[in-house]
């Protein structure tokens, strides 16, 4: 299997190919070199910036999210660049990728997990606390968003998988390698915050899409240590990548 598309980073496509493996987990490489081996026992070395990088690897969230529900064969996963491709900022089309080789189990995988934890770093605030199932309580104080999402009972496919990633104006500008057509690359670009004013991305595809997102990045990071999710009770305000890599540091400590 082979996918294509545009990454943040690289002014040119990005490809993916799948190839059937005969055991263990996930592994991505680059050019033939191994670069993490996915759902592993060991916790991979991550990197938090405006996504999840693992070793050298960009943006692997998304995709990670999916391969927690995906029952088929193993892959090694092969990329062209040192990112994944964005697509159009959501999970969407690695979960319809994925599910014609394979099937998409409804829910998740758990473990047991006696973590309590209270972080707080500046207008962020991490709380957590064992639970008999997973489920997560996401608020976005800055654009006045919030969502609720339970393994058990949600539909990750239909309530998160389609929320884009989005990113302030502000903060696009920055970007050095701005080049033609990179703000058409995001999902979702903010002009405005309250009230939310899209420059890029209109309509939202949810009244709390950012919010919904914000859980899908999670996921995809929780994911990354074994492939199943921890029985824990969150609320997360004004998170980011930054705050689910403490927090699954902590998970694997526990």
């Amino acid at each position: 299997m082979n996918l294509e598309g545009f990454a943040l980073h690289y002014p040119t496509k990005v490809s993916v190919c799948f190839k059937e493996k005969q055991d263990g987990n996930h592994v991505f490489l680059h050019h033939g070199r191994s670069l993490f081996e996915w759902g592993g026992q060991a916790l991979p070395k991550m990197k938090a910036n405006n996504n999840t990088t693992i070793g050298d690897l960009q943006l692997v969230e998304h995709l990670s999210a999916v391969l927690g529900l995906f029952e088929g064969p193993k892959y090694n996963i092969h990329v062209s660049e040192l990112e994944l491709p964005l697509f159009d900022g959501s999970a969407w089309l690695w979960a319809r990728a994925l599910s014609e080789k394979g099937t998409l189990s409804p829910r998740y995988k758990l473990f047991d997990s006696a973590l309590s934890l209270d972080l707080q770093y500046g207008n962020t605030r991490l709380i957590c606390e064992p639970a008999h199932e997973f489920q997560v309580h996401y608020i976005l104080e800055d654009f006045d968003q919030e969502y609720i999402f339970n393994a058990a009972s949600s539909d990750v496919q239909m309530e998160i998988f389609p929320c884009r990633t989005f990113i302030k104006n502000e903060i696009l500008a920055q970007y050095k390698e701005n080049w033609p057509g990179l703000r058409e690359r995001m999902g979702i670009v903010i002009d405005q915050a309250l009230p939310l004013k899209l420059g890029h991305g209109a309509p939202l595809r949810f009244s709390d899409e950012l919010a919904r997102h914000k859980i899908l990045d999670l996921l995809g990071d929780l994911l990354l240590w074994n492939g199943k999710l921890p029985k824990l009770k969150i609320q997360i305000v004004n998170g980011g990548h930054f705050l689910h890599h403490k927090l699954l540091e902590r998970i694997v400590a526990c």
